[in-house]
């Protein structure tokens, strides 16, 4: 269904990383190829697929820790 805002928390945490890997990728890029933009939050299981967001934040015992914003690579 459409919408103008999605959330995941934490989807794919029992699956294997490169699988996940794929899976980011594949949901991100249709949302992006989408005619309106959407918004994602998306929490992440492993901090190693952040290289996938454009803005992250780590949060700790309630409070925000670090807040990073980046530039994408093509393709990602």
């Amino acid at each position: 269904r459409r919408s103008d805002f999605y959330v995941f928390n934490e989807p794919l945490g029992g699956v294997d990383p490169a699988f996940q890997e794929r899976i980011i990728g594949n949901i991100l890029g249709f949302l992006a190829d989408q005619p309106e933009p959407a918004g994602v939050v998306w929490v992440l299981a492993n901090p190693a697929f952040a290289h996938h967001f454009n803005k992250t934040a780590e949060i700790a015992k309630g409070r925000l820790v670090q807040q990073v914003a980046t530039e994408l690579k093509a393709g990602e």
